[in-house]
């Protein structure tokens, strides 16, 4: 019997090149596997930049709409609180009319002569209207998605910084309830409406809004997205 094992003959070398085969089909399997999730990580991290750039890009609208209009408003509302006289009237030049008129045309539909106070002034009837309230809808959710989703980790240490710095500043805004939050604190839902606390309220958010704003530009400007 030992005999004939001793005489059985192996061909080692298919063998072996059959077990290096295996091996190799191995490796190359887990290595496959390996760049098919990386690809989809890096796909998914693709996606998730480009949420967060939308979102950060759709805030900072928000952010430039509110200034200029609320900007745009106050202007108004200077020239009227300038030319009012005692008996809610305005008395301006006719030159001053048509320049405010023409900056601000659907806020003077009802204007009207009542006389000449004297060679260069007359005297408007018309109705002061508080006619923008600041828009709402500062979002971080998708933020906050990718926190969830473990992608940060994932993500250059450097774009991490960035983007947590640029939140820092979103998350300062005021929340869900903005809207009546805006409305309650310029009195807008009374019937009696404090014209200068709206003006000093109105005042108050565009000086926050333009240096958030400036805050947040400052550090987009360093950020280098993937997509």
């Amino acid at each position: 019997m030992i005999n004939k094992i001793r005489n059985l003959k192996i061909d080692w070398p298919n063998h072996v090149v059959a077990f290096l085969s295996a091996l190799l089909g191995i490796f190359i399997a887990f290595r496959l596997e390996s760049i098919r999730e990386t690809k989809q990580e890096s796909e998914k991290l693709k996606l998730l930049e480009h949420s967060i750039k939308n979102e950060i890009a759709n805030n900072i609208k928000i952010y430039t709409e509110n200034i200029d209009g609320l900007t745009d408003w106050l202007e108004y509302s200077a020239f009227i609180q300038e030319k009012l006289n005692d008996n809610g009237q305005l008395v301006a030049s006719s030159n001053e009319i048509n320049y405010i008129i023409k900056k601000h045309p659907a806020r003077f539909t009802d204007l009207k002569v009542i006389r000449s106070q004297n060679d260069s002034l007359n005297i408007y009837q018309t109705t002061f209207v508080i006619d923008f309230i600041p828009i709402t809808g500062v979002s971080n959710n998708n933020w906050k998605a990718g926190i969830a989703s473990g992608l940060l980790n994932s993500m250059d240490i450097d774009m991490v910084i960035n983007l947590s710095n640029i939140y820092d500043w979103v998350e300062k805004d005021m929340g869900l309830n903005e809207k009546d939050s805006y409305q309650n604190m310029l009195g807008i839902k009374s019937k009696f409406t404090d014209v200068d606390k709206v003006i000093e309220d109105y005042h108050t958010i565009v000086k926050v809004y333009s240096f958030k704003r400036a805050r947040i530009q400052d550090i987009l400007d360093k950020i280098e997205w993937m997509n």
